[in-house]
């Protein structure tokens, strides 16, 4: 049981505080007299006469006192004040940090947006104008259907941009058990695998606290992506699993895809980067920039161990101080 305690204030916005805790400690202290037998109660001896005299002793009486700890001493409070300077300094430092991140993401987003609902938008205006110049049935339907599609392409990446700009907004932070979120990620995959035949095995995950919602995004991309990019004619084989690796916990999402070569695995999760053509393999090239992005926001790390044509392991590095309640 603590009960001395001494905080220290890092941010009013955040609500952080430095804060330790002192053991109790047993103390004496010494009084002139017992304090509990400050006066003596004396009947008379005839009659119903009481005499109350004060004590006659005043020698030194010492009393135990419990639940209480040391106070703090001037030491205590200079060494709690500069390694609140110090952690203020790395905060600022780290604050600065996300902030030049962001504004790079902004940006980046802000061009590659740009250039990528260019292609679906110049695809609607030339069949509409196709549209107008041609009005018999059957062109008619066919440059409908080519606007759909466009449509849809539009859609889809609006929607991973949404996705991509929420993370990091603000965290609601809960006890996951990624077994039980993997689990339903593959319910929300359910066509997918059927379509593709996949065959997805799942040993058990660890419990670790985190925004449960953003954390779904990382694993349906990392589980998107080892289903679909594998070579025409092969049956998808998925696994995911967990291990310790020191002061981590690594779950590791394994295909059997076409790989990545290792010039390009250090590209994979930044924005819009593509190694394939849309004809190839259908998406937005954001997946793998939203699993950074939840990465980023939680502390943890991202990567992917691979070869060409060797298949590929994604993974997301766990720090068991900080996430890890049960592995």
């Amino acid at each position: 049981m603590a009960v001395g305690i001494m905080a220290a204030c890092l941010s009013t916005l955040s609500n952080s505080y430095l804060i330790w805790f002192r053991q109790p400690v047993t103390q004496f202290v010494n009084w002139g007299g017992d304090m509990e037998n400050s006066f003596s109660v004396e009947k008379s001896a005839v009659g119903d006469e009481v005499r109350i005299s004060p004590r006659q002793s005043f020698a030194k009486w010492q009393q135990a006192v419990e639940g209480q700890s040391l106070p703090w001493s001037s030491a205590d409070l200079l060494m709690a004040d500069r390694l609140r300077d110090v952690v203020f300094k790395k905060e600022l430092l780290r604050t600065a940090s996300l902030l030049k991140r962001s504004s790079e993401d902004f940006t980046s987003m802000t061009f590659a947006a740009a250039h990528d609902l260019q292609e679906p938008l110049r695809t609607m205006s030339n069949y509409t104008s196709l549209l107008h110049d041609n009005p018999d049935a059957e062109m008619a339907a066919r440059c409908l259907n080519r606007i759909e599609n466009a449509a849809q392409r539009m859609r889809v990446l609006v929607s991973d941009l949404l996705k991509y700009a929420s993370i990091g907004v603000e965290r609601s932070v809960s006890v996951v058990d990624l077994s039980a979120l993997v689990s339903v990620v593959l319910e929300d995959l359910e066509d997918l695998i059927a379509d593709s035949g996949a065959t997805v095995d799942v040993d058990e995950l660890p419990i670790i606290r985190c925004d449960e919602e953003k954390v779904k995004q990382l694993f349906v991309n990392f589980l998107t992506n080892a289903i679909k990019y594998v070579p025409r004619g092969i049956a998808p084989m998925v696994r995911v699993t967990a291990v310790s690796e020191g002061s981590y916990v690594v779950v590791k999402v394994r295909d059997n895809g076409i790989g990545i070569e290792p010039q390009y695995q250090g590209q994979v999760f930044d924005l819009f980067k593509r190694l394939h053509s849309k004809d190839e393999y259908a998406g937005t090239g954001i997946g793998l920039a939203i699993c950074k992005k939840v990465a980023d926001a939680h502390e943890f790390q991202v990567g992917v161990d691979s070869e060409a044509g060797e298949g590929a392991t994604f993974w997301v590095k766990i720090h068991r101080s900080t996430a890890v309640v049960e592995s």
